[in-house]
């Protein structure tokens, strides 16, 4: 979606990750974002989940045995994580930065919070325990404000960053549902939006949870 892209300003392209653990929603992220990154439209790659400058130190015979490697240790393959493996020449030659916006203890805690809300729902369906109700809701309006907080952090990160290095144009990998807040408040500081959505929206927090 162009409509909010500012051909003579500054964008950030928000990618919408729909889903952490889907293969498919990955692949399709990190292949569009190493089209735009080889098309030089931008050269910083801000996500979410860590913060500061991502350099991990990857040494694998081929993508194979690196794909492996990230499902046996975290669960899931990443988006991000393919891009930094497959342009790692690129990051060694400074063409592209992979910079993490996260507030990590705010992240944290929502990954604590979602595990809980998660074994709540299960026992729900599982036993048919409604007595928890009531504290399932307060924890779940918890979970969501902890959405809002990350996502105002993280953007004022972006702001910083593009601000002090001078930046024009940035991708962004994010959860879906930071989406609004997000590109709501790059506009209000003039900083336009273009956003890449993969598909339909397959997460479920239950899962999702379970995989962290």
């Amino acid at each position: 979606n162009y409509d909010h892209f500012k051909p003579n300003g500054r964008n950030v392209v928000i990618y919408q990750d729909t889903n952490h653990i889907d293969i498919e929603t990955q692949e399709k992220i990190a292949s569009e974002l190493e089209q735009m990154i080889s098309k030089g439209f931008f050269e910083v790659l801000f996500t979410e989940g860590c913060s500061g400058v991502f350099e991990p130190n990857y040494n694998f015979a081929n993508e194979d045995q690196f794909k492996d490697y990230l499902i046996k240790t975290d669960g899931f393959l990443g988006s991000v994580e393919l891009v930094r493996y497959r342009l790692d020449d690129m990051i060694r030659n400074k063409k592209l930065i992979i910079y993490g916006v996260e507030d990590q203890e705010l992240h944290q805690k929502q990954l604590k919070l979602t595990k809980k809300l998660a074994e709540m729902g299960q026992a729900f369906r599982e036993y048919k325990d409604d007595s928890k109700l009531t504290e399932f809701s307060k924890l779940f309006k918890e979970w969501n404000q902890l959405t809002h907080q990350r996502s105002i952090y993280s953007t004022r990160v972006i702001q910083d960053q593009m601000n002090s290095r001078g930046i024009m144009n940035a991708g962004l990998v994010y959860g879906q549902g930071h989406f609004e807040t997000i590109s709501g408040l790059l506009m209000a500081e003039d900083i336009g939006y273009i956003s890449f959505f993969p598909g339909e929206t397959k997460l479920n927090m239950e899962e999702d949870a379970l995989k962290y």
